[in-house]
């Protein structure tokens, strides 16, 4: 298997000036954790919309969780399906990093 490597570093779709920060959400119920990182359900008051936040802490990123991390978030910024969560924006030079998804509600 080829080693993948992601063409950018962690940062946002949006210009950095507008990124998103974490008092931007109003933090609503916890939905799941795992080894790095939070999700929850959120309010953004930005844009006035209900989002999945996954919170994750920098600090607890060794060199191959990063590249992991790269990987999901180039993967989840070039797929558009009706059947898979869509990522709406991410915040990387910001600790935490913040990841925004749509908020799906369980079947």
């Amino acid at each position: 298997m080829a080693n993948h490597r992601p063409r950018s570093t962690i940062g946002g779709k949006s210009p950095a000036s507008e990124r998103p920060l974490i008092t931007d959400f109003v933090l609503q119920e916890r939905l799941g954790s795992g080894s790095y990182a939070v999700v929850f359900k959120a309010f953004w008051k930005t844009i006035k919309e209900t989002v999945a936040l996954k919170r994750i802490q920098k600090s607890k990123l060794n060199p191959a969780s990063i590249e992991n991390l790269l990987l999901e978030i180039e993967i989840l910024k070039s797929i558009k399906h009706d059947f898979i969560v869509e990522m709406k924006d991410f915040t990387g030079s910001n600790n935490p990093i913040l990841i925004q998804l749509d908020c799906r509600q369980g079947y």
